[in-house]
């Protein structure tokens, strides 16, 4: 048992592989997001290389990600300049109807509706990302794919949401959560993400690893 646990890529060995990893690839993640119309780029990549390589086990975690990272860019920067414009038109417009609420009642709701209104683009950026990672899309066909996924799975769109909603919280309150909350959120989000896509024939079967082999074949 504690042969198994201790031995080099034993059960220890990928814990601390894996821990590693989730931080130098937030770290990677908030490093390429610089330039921020990379934004979504960057978060295609993570997706992918965190699900592929820490939850299922795959090999070349830094190349899958810089790989993703690359063929992805193009379509994703475009999605990242719509969806990110709006948001920010959306964050004006709510910062004047909240100071503007005080004195007026309509502006108060105005407010809330322009509140919907960007958690609704949070959603769609979500599954755009998410969606890009898995499936090859135009542009124009990958964000109305993204928006009929945030109707049709309504509660995984609100829990991804809200994760990426307290990611973010955390991140702003404690600098520190960022060497870590970029590659936990994707894992995160891939819990709910996965069960949809396999329903659309995107699903990935865990790898299975040559030294869990050899224990099965002794076994």
């Amino acid at each position: 048992m504690f042969g198994s646990l201790f031995r080099y890529k034993g059960t220890l060995w990928h814990v601390l592989n894996n821990i590693t990893d989730v931080l130098g690839l937030s770290l990677l993640w908030a490093l390429c997001c610089v330039p921020v119309v990379t934004v979504g780029a960057a978060t295609t990549a993570l997706y992918d290389t965190v699900v592929r390589s820490i939850r299922y086990g795959g090999e070349e975690r830094y190349r899958r990600f810089f790989r993703t990272f690359k063929n992805e860019l193009v379509t994703a920067s475009l999605s990242t300049l719509m969806w990110g414009g709006l948001a920010a038109v959306g964050v004006i417009m709510l910062r004047r109807l909240a100071d503007m609420s005080v004195e007026s009642f309509s502006a108060g709701l105005a407010a809330y509706a322009y509140f919907f209104v960007l958690m609704l683009i949070l959603g769609i950026s979500c599954w755009a990302f998410t969606i890009l990672s898995r499936f090859s899309f135009s542009f124009g066909a990958l964000n109305l794919t993204a928006l009929k996924f945030t109707f049709a799975h309504l509660p995984t769109t609100i829990i991804m949401v809200g994760l990426t909603v307290g990611a973010l919280y955390l991140s702003i309150r404690y600098i520190l959560a960022l060497l870590a909350a970029p590659a936990m959120l994707m894992l995160l989000w891939s819990f709910f993400v996965e069960r949809v896509f396999a329903k659309h024939g995107g699903g990935i079967a865990p790898t299975v690893k040559e030294e869990d082999v050899g224990e099965l074949e002794q076994d």
